[in-house]
């Protein structure tokens, strides 16, 4: 099987291996990505763990805000997703048989599940900005998403040298 996927994978594969300026591109679009969702993703856990036990009208604007970050994240994960796509062509046989790989996509899963609870928690809050009890989900969904996005960027740069 892996020789099937190495086969159909091997045009990609030659001309990224051909090309620096090719592979140059590809990473940056994959890191930058990163950069960007995650970048996001946590000035706005910042924001949920500062502004917890403030004052309503203060709340209010950060579910704001929150609800008009979740597009530039997507926007972000979906350059992410097709950059890693293309690395992965590229080197289907190192890829596919590395744990760390699996570890890595296995836990962006858990961070886009974390995100759809972020979503939830704050779409409660829309209409009921003192739901204690959504805001102690907010909270924990933003202290998970801090933890995930640092151990998915450190498999990330160890990857490479794993494989």
């Amino acid at each position: 099987m892996m020789e099937i996927l190495a086969s159909l994978t091997q045009p990609w594969a030659d001309l990224y291996g051909g090309s620096t300026l090719l592979q140059g591109l590809v990473t940056f679009l994959h890191i930058g990505g990163v950069v960007v969702a995650g970048g996001f993703a946590l000035a706005s856990d910042r924001s949920t763990f500062r502004v917890s036990g403030r004052p309503a009208a203060i709340r209010r604007e950060h579910i704001s805000e929150l609800g008009a970050v979740h597009t530039p994240v997507l926007w972000a994960l979906g350059i992410v997703l097709v950059s890693g796509g293309a690395l992965l062509l590229a080197d289907v046989e190192t890829f596919l048989p590395s744990w760390f790989f699996w570890l890595k996509m296995g836990l962006v899963a858990v961070l886009l599940v974390n995100g759809l609870t972020v979503q939830k928690a704050e779409k409660g809050l829309v209409k009921n900005p003192e739901d204690n009890a959504a805001w102690k989900r907010l909270k924990w969904a933003a202290g998970r998403s801090v933890v995930l996005w640092g151990v998915v960027l450190l498999l990330g740069v160890l990857l490479p040298l794993e494989a």
